[in-house]
């Protein structure tokens, strides 16, 4: 009987023990492992919504926005972010106010106020478009919406405007482009409130791609470039920065399809017959480009450019004598053009050059005295070239220093050769 006590107690220890690990296991698990709150999006709207009644616009749309971006759940809530467009509209109308007031108002946050709400808007509709599980799509937000949308329609327009005359072309890209791909949208064009044919879908496209090119963003202006270039009052510019910007993106093959058009079209406009020649220059196809500079000449109106660019082929198909003949052409139309003189004097200072090495009349000859004397006329006219350079552009000593300083040397004028050398 004392044996069999002892057994019972035993036992009895033993299950104590056991709930007692029990107990402190689930006490670990209470402290180690504890699960956060499940996430409840009604808990974020009901928030919302008392903020919105206090007219507390701005903490609202603060919330809805962090929610958005800590819970998926409430990234896809339609009535989140139909909550989120009435405190972005609210607040967009207090800063309408200001301005009708001419009270102080942060222009760049109004008009960041109506692109949210279009973003918005059109990330509510997108979600509204998905159908449920019945296959049904139903638009509960749709038009209340678009009203709001359409209400504020010119303004976003006018943003771009307004970051285009502050020269932040990034930030005009950014609302031009919004506002032209938003003319698509479902919600503008489908429901009860509908967008009237804007008619400025040209006159946009050149927006864009003009701010898209100060901005540096070559995409854009490829996007956009074949609409705006129907605008034929400003087409030669558009093409010239559509060209400029195929370049930029290493699109050879777009850039000289509209650097050709735009020829065909503007033959007289400097920027596309320059380039085909430099591009047929950097070719080496310098034939190809003395043709096309003299059929030029025969159809536009000479100008300075085009008789310098002739000079310059020239000198790689050495033709020197036609080359002189260009080029004093380019001086005749530009009085002060140093590119010129200074090539000019290049081309004397290598026929000086050539004609000395090949002069090897003994001193007793009768005609040295004569050779060498036509001889030094070359090198003077050389150097008139080349002081012409110096006078017109002082500063630029690339295109004269060097010439002069061989001239100097050969014609023995040591007073002019050290004042040269001095310069610093």
């Amino acid at each position: 009987m004392k044996f069999k006590s002892i057994i019972l107690f035993m036992a009895a220890l033993c299950i104590c023990s056991a709930a007692f690990s029990q107990d402190n296991k689930a006490a670990g698990q209470g402290q180690k492992g504890a699960k956060a709150p499940q996430y409840k999006v009604s808990a974020t709207i009901k928030s919302a919504r008392t903020l919105i009644k206090a007219a507390n616009y701005s903490k609202a749309n603060d919330e809805i926005a962090k929610a958005f971006k800590q819970h998926k759940e409430a990234k896809q809530n339609t009535t989140l972010h139909s909550l989120q467009l009435n405190c972005l509209y609210q607040m967009a109308l207090a800063e309408n106010k200001k301005m009708y007031l001419n009270n102080k108002t942060d222009t760049a946050t109004y008009f960041s106020y109506i692109y949210n709400m279009y973003a918005c808007a059109l990330d509510c509709d997108s979600l509204e478009s998905i159908p449920n599980e019945k296959g049904k799509v139903d638009y509960h937000y749709r038009d209340s919406h678009a009203a709001k949308l359409i209400e504020f329609r010119k303004n976003l327009g006018m943003s771009g405007r307004f970051f285009y005359r502050k020269k932040d072309y990034a930030n005009a890209y950014k609302y031009f482009d919004y506002y032209y791909t938003t003319k698509s949208s479902p919600i503008l064009n489908k429901g009860k409130y509908r967008i009237t044919d804007e008619n400025d879908s040209v006159e946009y496209a050149y927006l864009c791609a003009v701010s898209a090119f100060g901005a540096k963003k070559y995409d854009g202006v490829k996007r956009y470039i074949d609409v705006a270039v129907m605008d034929t009052a400003l087409r030669a510019q558009l093409m010239e920065i559509g060209v400029k910007s195929y370049f930029a993106l290493n699109d050879t093959v777009s850039a000289m399809k509209m650097l050709k058009e735009g020829f065909s079209l503007y033959p007289e406009t400097e920027f596309f017959y320059m380039s085909l020649v430099n591009s047929y220059n950097e070719k080496g196809k310098y034939s190809r480009s003395l043709q096309f500079t003299d059929s030029l000449l025969s159809k536009v109106k000479p100008n300075r450019n085009l008789y310098y660019i002739r000079g310059k082929v020239q000198d790689m198909l050495a033709q020197p004598d036609s080359a002189l003949v260009s080029y004093q052409k380019a001086i005749e139309l530009k009085g002060d053009d140093a590119e010129s003189y200074a090539a000019i004097g290049n081309i004397y200072l290598s026929k000086g050059q050539a004609a000395y090495q090949s002069f090897n009349l003994p001193l007793s000859h009768p005609k040295y005295s004569k050779q060498r004397s036509a001889i030094m006329d070359i090198f003077k006219k050389a150097q008139s070239a080349f002081e012409s350079a110096r006078q017109l552009q002082p500063s630029a000593t690339a295109l004269w220093k060097n010439g002069l300083r061989d001239v100097y040397y050969r014609l023995n004028l040591g007073k002019q050769l050290q004042e040269l050398e001095g310069m610093k």
